[in-house]
């Protein structure tokens, strides 16, 4: 199975990512920065900021047969 994790380097983001491909299934991480990020069996990473039009491209290519939308901006306007 093949599944697309948008915000795959956040704390949620990061667990899908590790349980999925310990299951090995082919897992395609969108992240804002790949910097940092550990070389995992199975996963490919691919920075985008989202919203954005390459994600389509994304999608089409990878044909996922699953997607977790995990992506969220946190603390936004917080003092």
């Amino acid at each position: 199975m093949n599944i697309l994790i948008t915000g795959a380097g956040g704390f949620l983001g990061r667990n899908i990512v590790a349980h999925f491909s310990q299951k090995g299934w082919q897992v395609r991480g969108v992240v804002r920065k790949t910097d940092g990020l550990m070389p995992m069996p199975g996963v490919l990473w691919f920075a985008l900021e989202l919203p954005s039009p390459a994600l389509g491209v994304l999608l089409a290519r990878e044909q996922p047969d699953v997607i977790v939308h995990a992506a969220a901006s946190a603390n936004v306007g917080l003092s």
